[in-house]
């Protein structure tokens, strides 16, 4: 527009210019007003040109203000991991310190990994089929682990015409449902959050999924808005923020998608994800197929104050063709309903007084009614009912695969999926942790082979660390099938113990143990769950399957090891070969890289650290020659932020000496020391070099072993 507006005006002004001078017929004073006219022109274009340069300097000062925020909550996550450190208590104690308990450290340390992951553009989007419903399962069952007692509302608002298995990264997809729920419950509510998941633009074989995140809480300004995405660190209250949206905001873009966020007074905050997922079954419309057609057709009658919670049941069994009611408490007790002509009655647990027992308790002796409670997956450890009356719990939030299973559940019926048993000993009820356990207990168990099916790489190395040191051996697959395949190739006196995720691509853990039960050969392998899954129709589940015992996430060892105990004979400790310790093989200069102080950052995990180091290595390995050029271009405030960046890192991984050079520089570029930054380029490339020598050698080592 501006180029066409200066054209415009140009020739305007110069058939003007040239009609004045056919009337003055003076080609000086012709030319006199040219030259005034082409002053002013470039006036104007100047002036035009300056607002230009200001609007990109604003949007520069824009970017470098949030890559800023992100270095400097880098750099004071480290700072808290290092204090966290010092407090977290060892051996198996899950109590909290000063600095936060041993789960929020891990996330913490999870967050910083996934981070440098993104700043070094290394997540691998891995296209497998899985089961949505497994995802939303387990995010749920984190979020009710880590916010257990809140009186958050959480609703899954499902279309009926969403696949049951899609093909995508459901890694990814969960680690995003996660962080933004985890944010709106953190910062943004204090009643309900929404997550409703809607199908657009579907064609044959591929289909674009919605998810939108409501939030009703409080009222956010648009500066608030526009910053949700930017991680940032409240000096004040010493905490840190928006680092999961961040993560979230980029795993959406690497799988393609786009996630926005917006406000408005009824909906409150909103986050809008469109995903492209493909289909690997078009044509199966019913994702759900009751064994018995008798199942469809009921009467059901829902009790629910929470208006979205309640819709979205009704939605949910509308699907299996059910005549479903609707009521909130203040009409339940006005209209006070005739139970009789219903044969599913969901009541919440604020509903089930004296008189209402006794009703339910007389019709049951009648009629086949089902009576189920409705409760919140936050309250979990408060459940309190009566047996003769309550057939069955379901705790929010709800997607259509518990509704499936609720009524197998309610009707005893026999779902074709869940047939085979094991002739191992089944443990139905929690473990718990044995004292004073370490990774040194472990050796009790040195010659074992383990089979560890897990599909997060961070998950399955943690699991390996702490195994491989004490003389187990360890087999990785990282989904069903895999997991199958190695078992076929390998002898089936092969494995002692199986290790299984749930919640997997190709084939869960589910179908997996299943597969496994159904070959003899494999009768003597005992299986243990490892899920975030907490719900006891799950825990059916995982028994009906054909697994022996289950672990819950976050992994405690302590647990792990009473998992060992019920089913491998510790062996005696006579010939008990010492794992060898890394510190002791290869002598590294605890001034350049302190592994002990490192490891111990890292919730004392050498497997942790190790990701810690890889990812350095990924981000930073040539950040000499950017260095350089940024000293030699002037550009300071970007090398103050790259510093910022390895400051935060340095001071995790216990690279003392780097952190020391790299906070001269940084009081260099603050009190503008500029003049002593070429010497520092020289002593940052030979600092670097030491770092990534010693590096490479501590991986090199740990791996061999």
């Amino acid at each position: 527009m501006l180029k066409v507006w200066i054209i415009l005006t140009g020739v305007t002004v110069g058939l003007y210019a040239n009609s004045y001078m056919e009337i003055i017929q003076n080609d000086y004073l012709a030319l006199f007003l040219l030259a005034i006219i082409s002053v002013f022109m470039l006036y104007v274009f100047s002036r035009q040109i300056s607002s230009i340069k200001e609007m990109y300097k604003k949007m520069f000062q824009r970017r470098e203000h949030i890559e800023e925020k992100q270095a400097t909550v880098l750099a004071q996550m480290s700072e808290k991991i290092h204090c966290m450190t010092q407090d977290v208590i060892d051996g198996n104690e899950e109590s909290d310190t000063k600095g936060g308990s041993k789960d929020e450290l891990l996330d913490i340390t999870s967050n910083m990994i996934e981070f440098l992951k993104i700043k070094s553009k290394k997540v691998d989007i891995n296209n497998e089929e899985f089961n949505l419903n497994n995802v939303l399962n387990e995010v749920s069952g984190q979020l009710g682990h880590k916010y257990l007692g809140s009186n958050i509302e959480i609703v899954f608002d499902i279309d009926n015409d969403i696949p049951r298995y899609i093909i995508g990264d459901s890694l990814h997809l969960g680690t995003i449902i996660y962080n933004i729920l985890e944010y709106g419950i953190e910062y943004l509510v204090d009643k309900e959050l929404v997550l409703y998941i809607t199908q657009k633009n579907k064609k044959e074989d591929t289909l674009e999924l919605s998810l939108k995140f409501t939030n009703q809480g409080r009222e956010v300004t648009k500066e608030e808005l526009e910053m949700f995405f930017v991680p940032q660190y409240d000096e004040t209250t010493q905490e840190y923020s928006g680092l999961g949206m961040f993560i979230a905001y980029e795993l959406v873009r690497l799988m393609g998608g786009k996630l926005e966020s917006s406000y408005n007074k009824k909906a409150g905050v909103v986050f809008d994800i469109s995903l492209p997922f493909k289909i690997k079954q078009p044509e199966d419309l019913r994702k759900y197929h009751l064994p018995d057609k008798l199942m469809t057709s009921k009467r059901v009658l829902i009790v629910e104050d929470n208006d979205k919670s309640a819709q979205a049941l009704k939605k949910m069994f509308g699907y299996f063709r059910n005549n479903i009611d609707v009521l909130n408490s203040k009409k339940f007790n006005k209209q006070k309903p005739e139970f009789s002509k219903y044969d599913i009655v969901l009541l919440n647990d604020t509903q089930f007084n004296y008189r209402i027992v006794g009703c339910l308790y007389g019709l049951k002796s009648k009629q086949n009614l089902k009576v189920v409670m409705l409760n919140s997956l936050f309250n979990i450890n408060n459940i309190r009912y009566d047996d003769n009356v309550v057939d069955a719990v379901l705790l929010k939030p709800v997607n259509q695969e518990r509704i499936f299973e609720l009524i197998i559940t309610l009707y005893g019926l026999s779902d074709s999926e869940y047939q085979p048993k094991s002739k191992i000993t089944t443990y139905t009820e929690n473990i718990r942790a044995l004292p004073n356990i370490t990774q040194e207990s472990f050796r009790d168990f040195h010659g074992y082979n383990i089979l560890i099916v897990e599909d997060n790489a961070v998950n399955s190395r943690v699991l390996v660390n702490l195994l491989e040191p004490a003389g187990i051996n360890t087999t990785v697959a990282y989904n069903g099938k895999e997991a199958i395949d190695i078992l076929q190739k390998k002898s089936g006196d092969k494995f002692d113990l199986i290790i299984m995720d749930i919640n997997m691509p190709v084939m869960d853990g589910f179908m997996a143990t299943q597969a496994i039960r159904y070959d003899p050969k494999f009768d003597h392998i005992p299986i243990v769950a490892l899920t975030a899954l907490v719900l006891d129709s799950e825990k059916q589940k995982m028994f009906n399957s054909g697994m022996n015992a289950y672990l819950s996430k976050p992994l405690n060892i302590a647990k792990l090891y009473a998992a060992f105990r019920l089913f491998l004979s510790p062996k005696s400790s006579d010939g008990n070969v010492e794992a060898p310790v890394i510190e002791e093989i290869f002598e590294f200069d605890d001034d350049v890289l302190n592994i002990k102080v490192g490891i111990s950052n890292t919730n004392d995990s050498r497997l942790m650290y190790m990701e810690l180091l890889n990812e350095f290595v990924e981000a930073y390995d040539k950040s000499d020659t950017v260095f350089e050029t940024l000293v030699n271009e002037h550009r300071y405030e970007q090398l103050k932020m790259m510093s910022l960046d390895i400051r935060g890192i340095s001071a995790t991984i216990g690279a003392y000496s780097m952190n020391r050079h790299i906070e001269s520089i940084i009081k260099d570029i603050v009190f503008k020391r500029f003049d002593s930054l070429e010497a520092a380029t020289k002593r940052y490339k030979h600092e670097l070099e030491q770092l990534l020598k010693n590096i490479n050698a501590y991986i090199s080592v740990a791996n061999k072993l």
